[in-house]
């Protein structure tokens, strides 16, 4: 895994895969101060992980307000040669 710095913050690249679909990021953020991962819901939904009615629905909050978010499992995440599996997000 290889950290890069941008403006001050850690930086690396994942690929996440679900269901046979995998995307690439090159500037993933990682956030040390957060207690789970978190992607946008549009990346979500790409990946095929939209929202359902049983779906655990959880309250963040952040420098930028409060949030309600909802968890899903992921096949996998992988940085450089390390890869999970069954990875919640």
């Amino acid at each position: 895994m290889n950290l890069k710095l941008k403006y001050g913050l850690p930086f690396i690249d994942v690929v996440l895969i679900h269901k046979g679909r995998s995307l690439s990021f090159d500037n993933f953020l990682v956030d040390t101060g957060s207690a789970s991962t978190i992607i946008a819901a549009e990346i979500a939904v790409e990946l095929g992980l939209g929202p359902e009615p049983l779906d655990v629905i959880r309250k963040i909050r952040g420098v930028g307000g409060t949030e309600y978010v909802y968890e899903k499992y992921i096949d996998g995440i992988q940085l450089g040669l390390k890869k999970l599996t069954q990875f919640k997000i």
